[in-house]
């Protein structure tokens, strides 16, 4: 039995992705930034303290109390429970969802969102790079 043609779709937009792309980048150079400085002894326990304080705060960075569109009571923007996949998770929740049901405008603001929350997340590490590299020039 022959199967049916599938139905023809208007080809999507152009989104916007630089922001994301430009906070990955800016998030790959503090990790590398931070490896550098950990590679170094650190002996001085109130920089460890502090440096630890830091990146207990880490995962706290993907956190937007906005939640995600139709589920504000899921707050991470880098990954979630799936809306149609029960507990299967989804990265990037609200830009996946919002271009699978070809919400397309609701997708450029949720990259601009975990662009956001990646940038807060490069901030941090650098930090933390900067506390334990400061201690290496003394």
């Amino acid at each position: 039995m022959p199967r049916p043609i599938p139905a023809s779709e208007d080809v999507p937009p152009a989104l916007n992705f630089a922001p994301l792309e430009n906070a990955l980048s800016a998030l790959t150079h503090a990790a590398d930034r931070y490896k550098t400085a950990t590679a170094r002894p650190v002996t001085d326990v109130a920089v460890i303290r502090t440096v630890n304080a830091r990146l207990i705060q880490a995962e706290r960075q993907f956190i937007d109390e906005g939640g995600l569109p139709r589920r504000p009571w899921y707050r991470h923007l880098l990954y979630a429970p799936g809306f149609y996949t029960g507990y299967g998770v989804k990265t990037m929740p609200g830009v996946r969802e919002a271009i699978e049901q070809k919400r397309y405008e609701e997708a450029d603001k949720e990259a601009a969102r975990l662009a956001a929350a990646v940038t807060r997340e490069a901030a941090l590490i650098n930090d933390a790079a900067t506390a334990l590299e400061k201690t290496s020039t003394r």
